[in-house]
């Protein structure tokens, strides 16, 4: 009986562990192509999205801490940063799944 309970748990772990490297398989396929995307994205495509997300928060409240936040840093963003977070994603995404 000790043997059978035994043999569950390590099927168990097993599947949980195969779980898991897909899952860090598809985070690292993200990372990967966000790094592609953050290459190639322009500061003003990146401006008009954060604008279209936030706009109807700050009708609401024009106050609004993070809407506010996100949108200045959206404008504020350099291309010498943009690049550095490009290369990051891509270098870490590729690192993970090799």
């Amino acid at each position: 009986m000790f043997g059978k309970k035994n043999l569950l748990e390590e099927k168990n772990i097993h599947l949980i562990f195969t779980i898991s490297l897909i899952l860090k398989g598809a985070f690292a396929l993200f990372e990967t192509l966000g790094g592609i995307l953050a290459y190639f994205v322009s500061q003003q495509s990146l401006v008009n999205f954060v604008s279209a997300i936030t706009e109807g928060e700050l009708i609401e409240d024009p106050r609004d801490l993070i809407a506010n936040y996100l949108l200045q840093s959206a404008l504020h963003l350099s291309i010498s940063s943009q690049h550095f977070i490009a290369f990051y994603l891509l270098g870490h995404g590729v690192i993970k799944c090799c």
